[in-house]
């Protein structure tokens, strides 16, 4: 039994970089974020998955094992870098939704993100990191001197069983990388290949009828992009930030209990913008319109490629025209907003008698600096702290914003044909207004902020929607069902239950991030 033991003691010596290197880190960690349960389990997690690759190489390699097992270091290098970092920047672990993020991105969207959210905290990690890592490598390396015992072997075996024990349970396992991206992956493919095989149907939806008696009509529903409610002059805020749409309240639908159903764009657009029935989705509202005998189109100041095109431009490509003025490159700055006026023009103008227009705005996504010229800079302040420096910008962007939408809604007035136009925000933005920091982090901190969103509705005919009908507690999800019933489009699919403007609607449990609820 001496032996035994000694033989595991001398053993488990070419694991010991392995806990030098990860508890060093940790420390470092609640030096910079103070101390998480969390953190505390992907410490067991990240030791755990690295102990059982190093132990099954030891087994299976015989030759270049050293080779192998600095391959496998400098992978799970990365895979903390991009734990700690993400975690730095919104005290949560990675999940689904951030790499949904990640696979929607584009490389201008990447590098705002990392100019907009860097901290000194991120440098001290990154420069802890390859410190700590270094360091033990050199001074605790593995090495293959070891002479192939019983006892050698069972300890690999041991070290192996363990490992696989600890990343079996669940309360371990959610904070294993890998894992989570290969679930994540996995889930977004299936929802791409679906999408589109809703696609290349042209008539997905059943017993569709247009119940509306106008020949001629034209409806614009503009998508507004990370703007909150809580930032927009009309709903109250302190800085006027909506003047233009002030001076025409009086003709605005002002619904001020919406939320969106996601705290990032893909998955609040695909929710508001598919339908479902018995819970799987059926086709999206494009190919509704489309089926009603709308001439649809899509008009989009954000760049339609991801990793695999994004989710939404998926759906964007099912109407009968799609136009993206901001295409992918690393080198340019996207577009202001205004680039879509001149293209909504065009498309006004065109002869279809019945028209529904989608725009995408960039509206005031960060870095917010870069959402308005250089006229809206108002409420900029000099001498104000960093924070209030980014809390002036958003207000700049929000100014700019409503700028954007009252030029939509006149030059929609100007058809002289009955028309409408829609504006919503696919989610709402934290910007220091509950907690200290400024985004829409897809999970962990959570506040009203990210979630609570504008929703306004304009006609030309002053068609009159119930008051009372403004502080319905609706949930963004539902939207499809919305437009459907306040166009007069009827199909099997359709609830005006679910449709804020109906008589009928029924008040229906407000879930976000699938767990939160909202009263």
């Amino acid at each position: 039994m001496r032996i035994l033991f000694k033989s595991l003691l001398t053993f488990s010596k070419a694991y010991i970089f392995i806990f030098v290197a990860f508890i060093t880190l940790f420390l470092v960690e609640i030096f910079l974020n103070g101390y998480e349960l969390s953190r505390f389990f992907n410490l067991i997690e990240n030791i755990a998955f690295t102990s059982t690759l190093f132990a099954i190489t030891n087994l299976l390699i015989s030759s270049r094992k050293i080779v192998v097992l600095k391959m496998i270091y400098v992978f799970i290098f990365l895979i903390v870098l991009i734990e700690g970092l993400y975690f730095i920047s919104f005290k949560a672990e990675v999940s689904s939704s951030a790499i949904f993020i990640g696979l929607d991105s584009n490389s201008n969207e990447v590098g705002e993100f990392f100019k907009f959210n860097f901290k000194w905290q991120h440098a001290v990690f990154v420069i802890s990191l390859v410190a700590n890592f270094v360091f033990s490598w050199i001074f605790f390396p593995p090495n293959d001197d070891y002479i192939k015992t019983k006892q050698w072997y069972f300890f690999q075996l041991v070290v192996i069983t363990l490992g696989i024990s600890l990343l079996t349970k669940e309360r371990i396992n959610q904070y294993n990388f890998p894992n989570v991206l290969y679930r994540s992956v996995n889930e977004y493919n299936k929802e791409r290949i679906l999408i589109n095989q809703l696609n290349a149907n042209r008539s997905p939806f059943e017993e569709v009828q247009a119940q509306s008696k106008l020949t001629a009509e034209t409806h614009i529903v503009v998508i507004g992009e990370s703007t909150s409610r809580l930032h927009f002059g009309l709903y109250g805020y302190g800085r006027q930030t909506t003047p233009q749409l002030q001076e025409i309240v009086d003709e605005l639908d002002v619904f001020d209990n919406v939320v969106s159903g996601e705290t990032y764009t893909v998955g609040s657009l695909v929710k508001a913008l598919m339908i479902e029935d018995k819970n799987t989705y059926v086709g999206n509202v494009l190919q509704l319109f489309n089926q009603a005998g709308y001439q649809t189109y899509w008009l989009s100041n954000q760049p339609p490629i991801g990793i695999y095109e994004t989710l939404v431009t998926k759906i964007a490509l099912s109407a009968n025209y799609s136009q993206f003025m901001t295409t992918e490159s690393p080198n340019k700055r996207m577009n202001y907003d205004e680039v879509l006026l001149a293209k909504l023009d065009a498309v006004l103008k065109e002869p279809a008698s019945k028209k529904i227009i989608f725009l995408h705005l960039m509206g005031t996504h960060a870095n917010y600096k870069y959402r308005y010229p250089k006229s809206f800079d108002i409420f900029s302040t000099n001498d104000a702290s960093e924070k209030q420096q980014i809390r002036d910008q958003y207000d700049n962007a929000v100014l700019y914003n409503d700028y954007i939408l009252r030029e939509i809604i006149e030059k929609t007035r100007r058809t002289d044909i009955p028309s409408s136009v829609i504006y919503f925000s696919d989610h709402g933005e934290e910007v220091y207004d509950s907690i200290d920091f400024a985004g829409h982090p897809v999970n962990g901190q959570f506040t009203y902020n990210l979630i609570e969103i504008p929703f306004l509705h304009w006609n030309s005919s002053n068609k009159e929607i119930p008051k009372q009908f403004f502080n319905r507690p609706f949930i963004l999800n539902d939207l499809s069902h919305s437009l459907a019933d306040l166009y007069e489009i009827k199909s099997k699919q359709t609830d005006t239950t679910r449709s804020v403007f109906s008589k009928a609607f029924k008040i229906r449990q407000r879930i976000v991030r699938d767990t939160i609820i909202v009263e």
